[in-house]
């Protein structure tokens, strides 16, 4: 078996790449000016007057590009000290868990960028990730966005674990609050729906699909 969980909003109860962000201007790492331009992408993407990766080009240029990754990274480790154990939904959680202890592989796939979740699938035993990717200058300077894992990405790499494992689709449970993911529900035997936004909680009422409220 394979489970594939989505990490913000399904794993965690927010999102874990605005939160780090969040600490980093509380730290002073990130300059206060930064806050209303923050607020202003949150709104836009909230109300979908931008897509997923329009909302990771804007915020890499307004917070990443230029700066140093080691910099950036050196934070991760004391921010989840702080934030993983209040932020994780402890009963998706006790689904990876569970999965583990049966023997089953767990990933998760995430939009946020891997310097957080790779961190994060540390500390839960999760040795399969897939998420964004910024690359570096020669220098170690963020300089450019190699690959955002938006809901169709996230379905291409479940064919590609799927088709490594040796399984078939009916083997695979994947797990996401959002629309965005329709993509890669739609790939496995066993989509379900963790407090889902409301086009998919439409969608999985309507295909009577399992819902976790």
């Amino acid at each position: 078996m394979l489970e594939i969980f989505d990490l913000d909003h399904t794993l965690l109860k927010c999102n874990s790449g605005i939160a780090f962000f969040r600490y980093l201007m509380r730290k002073g790492i990130f300059p206060k000016r930064m806050w209303m331009p923050a607020i202003r992408l949150y709104f836009a993407r909230m109300f979908n007057r931008i897509s997923v990766d329009e909302l990771h080009v804007r915020s890499f240029e307004l917070f990443l590009l230029g700066r140093y990754k080691a910099e950036v990274s050196a934070h991760v480790d004391t921010f989840l000290d702080g934030f993983l154990e209040r932020s994780l939904c402890f009963e998706v959680s006790s689904f990876s868990q569970r999965a583990m202890h049966l023997g089953h592989t767990v990933a998760i796939f995430s939009a946020s960028p891997d310097y957080i979740v790779k961190p994060i699938a540390e500390r839960l035993g999760i040795d399969r990730i897939v998420a964004t990717r910024y690359g570096t200058d020669q220098e170690g300077r963020f300089s450019h966005i190699e690959e955002v894992v938006t809901g169709r990405k996230k379905a291409f790499y479940a064919r590609e674990l799927i088709e490594e494992l040796n399984i078939t689709k009916s083997q695979v449970r994947a797990y996401s609050d959002s629309i965005e993911d329709l993509p890669l529900l739609r790939a496995v035997g066993g989509p379900m729906a963790i407090r889902p936004d409301k086009h998919l909680n439409l969608l999985a009422r309507r295909r009577k699909l399992p819902i976790l409220e």
